[in-house]
């Protein structure tokens, strides 16, 4: 059996692991054993090594000192291979660019970047003009871990602005990102995203854990933006 630092090395260091999957529990002589997340535990700190007792991911646990489980080497994904939109896209050249762009009636991608605190989902960020002069942006949190799911493990929010400027100068504020930063494509999706649909049941309960988070988050309002008028939103099922 692998002891407990050579299981902390591994999630630590492995880009087939994430450390907001796991949990560690140690021996605390007053209380029992006493769970913090992975990310909180200090090594060789005040907590030696032979009082960490177990380590959960989800709601199961992948090693147990007192039984021998073993079950953390199963749970590795390998790091996101890009997909087919891998190559990343140039981007404008710059506002003209991106409005002779957005003239063709297509969609400009403003950013895809990992979702923080939702293990799983990626925030995809999009805008696009309308025919009577107004301007769109599309924010929607998404799972490629659970697309098996179709489109009940994605919420989206769209923001209507009275010109494409007002959107601009909106984009700028939040994400502190400008015409020449934007692609005319989806960027790749950023490293270590979960793909496959297949995963074990420990790793399927933090997807599930996080799309629940993201719906309750999303429905408290706590996803959307303040300011821009909401055109349309979808919480999923």
């Amino acid at each position: 059996m692998r002891t407990s630092k050579e299981i902390y090395d591994r999630i630590h260091w492995d880009e087939g692991y994430d450390a907001r999957w796991f949990a560690i529990g140690y021996a605390d002589r007053e209380h029992g054993i006493i769970e913090v997340p992975f990310a909180s535990f200090v090594p060789d700190g005040d907590i030696p090594w032979h009082r960490v007792q177990r380590f959960r991911c989800g709601n199961t646990v992948v090693w147990d000192r007192a039984t021998g489980v073993d079950l953390v080497a199963s749970l590795r994904i390998d790091p996101a291979s890009p997909d087919a939109r891998a190559d990343a896209p140039a981007p404008f050249a710059g506002r003209a660019a991106l409005d002779a762009h957005l003239r063709t009636g297509a969609v400009a991608w403003v950013l895809v970047r990992e979702a923080e605190g939702y293990p799983g989902f990626v925030e995809e960020v999009t805008l696009h003009t309308v025919t009577d002069g107004t301007a769109r942006l599309t924010v929607e949190w998404r799972s490629y871990a659970m697309d098996w799911m179709g489109d009940a493990t994605h919420v989206m929010v769209i923001y209507g602005f009275d010109s494409l400027d007002e959107l601009l100068a909106f984009v700028e504020r939040r994400y502190h990102l400008g015409p020449s930063d934007m692609t005319p494509r989806a960027p790749p999706l950023p490293p270590n995203t979960p793909l496959a649909n297949r995963y074990p049941a420990a790793l399927v309960e933090v997807f599930q854990d996080a799309w629940r988070r993201v719906k309750a988050d999303f429905r408290g309002e706590l996803l959307i933006a303040r300011g821009p008028r909401v055109v349309q939103r979808f919480d999923g099922f």
